[in-house]
């Protein structure tokens, strides 16, 4: 049992050091050898994976005010007016 943990904290450790001397141009090197549509499936599920930091960073640059619900219904006026004008 103690071997297996040995051997398994050896390619643990081996793991780390690959991914650490990986750079990013490496990996857009080899992505960009892939076919495209394994390309759009990595690149879907790195959305996936990323949505909530990406959403938690554009939320924290918004504004956080409450507004009432007559001053959305303003705001919604105003534009479904401006753009029947046009």
């Amino acid at each position: 049992m103690q071997i297996a943990i040995y051997f398994v904290n050896l390619i643990e450790k081996r793991i780390t050091f690959i991914m650490e001397t990986v750079s990013i141009n490496k990996i857009l090197q080899l992505f960009n050898r892939l076919p495209k549509a394994d390309q759009l499936e990595i690149a879907e599920r790195i959305n996936k994976q990323t949505f909530e930091e990406r959403w938690q960073s554009l939320d924290n640059q918004m504004p956080n005010s409450m507004l009432s619900e007559e001053e959305i219904m303003t705001e919604v006026r105003a534009v479904r007016y401006d753009n029947k004008k046009a």
